[in-house]
């Protein structure tokens, strides 16, 4: 038997068929050095990946960076990134609660307060929401380290 594989041996399958597993250990450990996680394009984003349209992966950067760092954080808890516990505005655990105007208002308030502490984002132009009847829709507008960011109406749902 090869030191790489190792056999399970053999399995009763439905109707008395028989089935013999087997799985391969890995010989060598492989070692990756550690990434600087606010090198990669911020350090709420470990490694920011988007798919081309040919399905490829591919490296985001520039203001695209900045969208996804500022979508990925207002749809995330606070408290959800362990390392970062004030990290996330929260909207859908807002949601919850009932799109009201209160939930409207407490949203756009941690939205700014977010954004202040976002080091992509320079100065913040806007930050409105309405109540649809599918969520809330948040319009956000900013100015960050690449230039300026327009993202209008963006339905957040619970």
């Amino acid at each position: 038997m090869d030191q790489g594989v190792r056999h399970a041996g053999p399995v009763r399958g439905v109707g008395g068929s028989t089935l013999s597993l087997s799985y391969t250990v890995p010989q060598n450990a492989i070692t990756v050095a550690a990434a600087d996680p606010t090198n990669i394009g911020g350090e709420d984003i470990a490694l920011p990946l988007d798919v081309t349209p040919a399905g490829d992966w591919s490296v985001v950067t520039g203001r695209d960076a900045g969208r996804q760092s500022i979508l990925r954080e207002f749809g995330s808890n606070p408290k959800s990134f362990v390392r970062r516990p004030e990290w996330g505005v929260g909207l859908t655990g807002l949601l919850f609660k009932g799109a009201t105007s209160q939930v409207r208002d407490q949203a756009i308030s941690r939205g700014k307060t977010r954004l202040n502490a976002n080091p992509r984002v320079r100065r913040i132009l806007e930050v409105s929401g309405r109540l649809p009847p599918t969520g809330l829709a948040m319009t956000i507008r900013v100015d960050t380290v690449d230039g300026r960011l327009d993202v209008v109406d963006r339905t957040f749902k619970p």
